[in-house]
């Protein structure tokens, strides 16, 4: 189930690169809930939610899944070098933690290194737009009548105005090699 990339790694307090390659697979946080790098099959049951097609070798997916079942995540594609797009996919009630949040920035920010982060919503789904603005998103563009009965609105983040990226789960550590659990004290 694991594929060989990067990981982050914790030195000092300060989020950096581990550059070495290793195969992770699900990262355990506890015995659960589990976020997942490129599970295909999830990346292809998030993409089946948004209506689309989930491509392995185009496309990248960070998932949270609780006792196999899966919760949400982040699929993410067209990495262009300052940009990479992304779509943020929730399957159940409360599906989202501050876990996956984290994750789901650090990737693109500090392993591609982009600026960026660019997104797409109907205007007339009002809760995928609310939690889009939530996370920090903003509105730049709207093209009218590009979706049924509303506009499809393209959104934008900037790494220097996430502010998820200075909230990492504290009750983790991060260390070459995966992701463990941290001792509770």
């Amino acid at each position: 189930m694991g594929r060989t990339c990067r990981t982050w790694h914790r030195d000092n307090g300060s989020s950096e690169l581990y550059d070495e390659a290793l195969n992770v697979g699900p990262l355990n946080l506890g015995t659960d809930p589990m976020i997942e790098f490129n599970n295909d099959k999830h990346g292809e049951k998030l993409a089946q939610r948004m209506g689309s097609v989930f491509s392995p070798k185009a496309e990248k997916v960070i998932s949270r899944s609780e006792r196999g079942v899966l919760y949400g995540g982040c699929i993410y594609d067209g990495h262009t070098g300052p940009a990479v797009g992304i779509h943020v996919v929730g399957m159940r009630p409360n599906w989202v933690n501050r876990h996956l949040i984290y994750f789901c920035f650090a990737y693109p920010f500090y392993q591609l290194k982009v600026d960026m982060l660019l997104g797409k919503v109907a205007s007339t789904n009002k809760a995928a737009l609310k939690l889009d603005l939530h996370l920090g998103f903003r509105v730049l563009y709207a093209i009218e009548g590009a979706v049924p009965g509303g506009d499809l609105l393209i959104l934008r983040m900037d790494k220097n105005d996430c502010r998820w990226l200075d909230r990492p789960p504290t009750d983790i550590e991060i260390v070459p090699g995966g992701i463990a659990v941290r001792k509770a004290a």
